[in-house]
């Protein structure tokens, strides 16, 4: 789901929402730690080359030391991904493969935020 219909589905909820919009632009070959709040969780969901060029681009998150190819992208063949990635509490740190520049969307969002059914579950407990 894309942030917007998060936002919508929350707002509509009565959950009161503090996601923010987060981006990161990788040149080839360029490493990027997020800077993550300690109460936040990054949530990945789109990752796009920026002005192609020819070859793969393999892109991969290094958490707590542990690197983790997640995606492959390639010129005229798949130049944009949508993911459903979370990062959190460990800030990940990006890495870009390839010759192309890649730009990574998402957005941050509270590490404590329940979601709908989350609620909906715990109220079923209660009773």
């Amino acid at each position: 789901s894309s942030w917007r219909s998060v936002f919508v589905r929350r707002a509509a909820a009565g959950i009161e929402s503090r996601m923010t919009f987060w981006g990161c632009a990788l040149k080839p070959g360029q490493k990027k730690q997020v800077d993550l709040p300690a109460d936040e969780v990054l949530h990945l969901s789109q990752v796009c080359l920026h002005e192609p060029k020819a070859g793969k681009n393999y892109l991969s998150a290094q958490v707590k030391g542990t690197t983790y190819t997640f995606c492959c992208l390639e010129k005229d063949k798949i130049e944009h991904n949508s993911l459903d990635l979370f990062f959190g509490p460990d800030p990940p740190t990006f890495h870009n493969k390839g010759a192309s520049e890649v730009h990574f969307s998402g957005y941050m969002e509270p590490m404590n935020e329940k979601d709908e059914d989350e609620e909906e579950e715990e109220e079923e407990e209660e009773e």
